[in-house]
């Protein structure tokens, strides 16, 4: 009979297995070679691989539910990872996911048997059993808000309160310059340079720090803020929680839940509605004012023109004139 080991509990931390509450029930010998095994494989994504954290997790996550389908009763039987089992788990696992997550799913899985290969754990060319999942890049327009919309969102979220003018500097730095979530959650008071007028974005998905103008309006939001609405506190994080233990934001999903408040305030309905929603309207902007593709990677801090180059389809201005002309005169 086999264990079924949720991925939740595949993934969860050794910490989390010596709280309190499991000091009756130690973790199995099962859960600990599986948990020491992913502990090794984040190791691999992070120092060898060089990996964002976002996509390590993202990793983690679909090799937890690749080890928990082959967990055995006495654990791990790797004579079970056959290349007949592996395909049958991508394509089950990928089915009910839509957009890019079945081909998430294969090539985090790949990604995992590489490693148990260079681990000599299985046996070479196993990884070369997963299907190759089609993705069309650039198949579907980002979402984007328009110049009004952007503007109803910045008057929603500046109400008067202490709350609205750190909301009001937030979605100024998202819509104005384009930052991502993780980026504004991890601003700090020594990355504005007021003298020179630019702000720091360290280092994060693209692994390098870079540099922007702080435009006038994002400015002097986000001095309002610091003056007359942030508390007094020792933390040197920008963006706070008002709550009576004052403390930093610090993750993505707390940006994107202000984002996503404000947007139904505001009426605004998209099929995307987080904070990278806001990201892709400046990009846009970016591209449709005439800047280059180059430009707008350096703002975004994309390593590759080939992420940019989705905002292409967006430069309707440019695509006109290339446009061929429509059989049979104009429509």
């Amino acid at each position: 009979m086999r264990r079924k080991i949720s991925g939740a509990t595949v993934v969860a931390s050794t910490e989390a297995a010596k709280s309190a509450s499991q000091k009756a029930s130690p973790p199995s010998s099962a859960v600990i070679e599986v948990q020491e095994l992913l502990a090794s494989y984040r190791n691999y994504l992070t120092k060898v691989q060089g990996l964002a954290l976002k996509t390590c997790d993202k990793y983690l996550y679909f090799a937890g539910r690749l080890l928990d389908s082959q967990m055995a009763t006495g654990g791990l039987d790797w004579s079970a990872f056959t290349a007949d089992r592996l395909q049958k788990f991508v394509e089950r696992d990928a089915a009910p996911r839509k957009g890019f997550g079945p081909h998430g799913t294969a090539t985090s899985v790949r990604s995992f048997l590489r490693f148990l290969v260079s681990q000599g754990l299985i046996v070479p060319g196993l990884e070369l059993a997963i299907p190759k999942i089609r993705h069309w890049a650039q198949a579907a327009l980002p979402q984007r808000l328009s110049e009004l919309e952007v503007q109803r969102l910045c008057t929603i979220s500046d109400d008067g309160t202490a709350i609205g003018s750190r909301n009001h500097a937030i979605i100024l730095l998202l819509a104005k310059l384009g930052l991502r979530a993780n980026e504004v959650a991890r601003l700090r008071l020594d990355d504005v340079d007021w003298g020179k007028g630019c702000l720091l974005i360290r280092a994060a998905k693209s692994h390098r720090e870079r540099a922007l103008p702080l435009r006038q309006e994002v400015g002097a939001a986000l001095l309002r803020y610091l003056q007359r609405g942030r508390p007094v506190t020792k933390h040197r994080d920008i963006f706070l929680r008002h709550a009576p233990s004052v403390c930093p934001l610090e993750t993505p999903s707390a940006i994107t839940k202000i984002v996503k408040r404000l947007l139904a305030k505001a009426g605004i309905e998209r099929r995307s509605s987080g904070a990278h929603l806001l990201r892709h309207t400046a990009a846009t902007r970016m591209v449709n004012q005439g800047a280059t593709f180059k430009d707008v990677a350096d703002v975004l801090g994309h390593q590759s023109l080939k992420t940019t180059a989705i905002y292409a389809k967006l430069d309707l201005t440019r695509l006109a004139q290339v446009a061929l002309p429509w059989p049979g005169g104009e429509q």
